[in-house]
């Protein structure tokens, strides 16, 4: 997943500190989630099937398990990951199998990077 991610650009559209979120079809759903500031840190929450979190996701970008900041239940069978991007980490992928619902919705907020 580290190469798919370096391949990334975020399409800052002209504008500053944009948030990117990709969702492609490669014999299952990769998902790419990034940012280009470096003032701002980023809270993600991924909000998909406990199914696809629990049975689904094959890999992800180094060092994920370090931007989780909390996993929660939020009902009717759905889990609800955020993870934390800052200046210096500011990407993160996960790529689910062929099996996978891949029903994912996302919720950000930015806050003043530390």
């Amino acid at each position: 997943m580290d190469a798919f991610v370096s391949e990334e650009i975020i399409n800052d559209q002209g504008l500053y500190c944009m948030l990117n979120t990709k969702m492609y079809w490669d014999s299952g759903y990769k998902l790419f989630i990034g940012h280009d500031c470096d003032i701002y840190s980023l809270e993600i929450t991924v909000m998909m099937s406990r199914s696809d979190f629990e049975d689904h996701i094959e890999c992800s970008t180094t060092g994920a398990q370090d931007q989780i900041v909390k996993y929660e239940d939020i009902g009717n069978g759905d889990m609800a990951m955020t993870f934390l991007l800052t200046p210096e980490d500011s990407t993160l992928a996960l790529k689910l199998d062929e099996k996978a619902e891949a029903n994912v919705h996302y919720e950000s907020a930015w806050s003043y990077a530390k």
